[in-house]
């Protein structure tokens, strides 16, 4: 019970998979947070013609700026790992749209806290899962529906 236990018991993740065939060619990890109890990272693997970034930012409701600064941290070490390759990163950022305005350059795509950023690449129109297509023996996955997008 994602509500109930939250992340004292039930942990914060982000991951990267990749689909079978495809060889990351390098992977870097940042710590985001400015020294919280509950250290963020972000990941970033290179692939041959893409970076892919993914973040989960702090949860600070009264302060929006956290998580957005969090985000500006994110997604300078995911260009400056990209060297010019196109770039997407990803994840729960805990701020909705507006308070990304200091992101520029990038395809901003998610109506809630997850989102998933774009830049040098054609993208296809988020996608959020509906709550039968996350379920698993009667049980909702996540307190999060994931979302999706297709680029290239």
């Amino acid at each position: 019970n994602n509500g109930y236990f939250r992340s004292g018991l039930a942990g914060q993740a982000n991951a990267i998979l990749l689909a079978p065939g495809l060889e990351p060619r390098g992977h870097r990890s940042l710590r985001i947070d400015e020294d919280r109890p509950e250290p963020r990272y972000c990941h970033a693997v290179r692939l041959d013609t893409l970076v892919v970034g993914n973040l989960h930012a702090t949860t600070d409701i009264r302060n929006p700026r956290v998580p957005a600064a969090e985000i500006v941290r994110a997604e300078a070490f995911v260009t400056d790992f990209a060297d010019g390759l196109p770039c997407v990163l990803a994840g729960d950022f805990n701020v909705r749209a507006e308070h990304l305005a200091d992101l520029a350059g990038w395809s901003e795509l998610g109506t809630g806290i997850d989102h998933v950023l774009v830049r040098g690449l054609a993208a296809a129109p988020l996608v959020t899962w509906p709550e039968e297509r996350r379920r698993q023996n009667g049980r909702v996955l996540s307190d999060h529906a994931p979302v999706e997008v297709t680029v290239g």
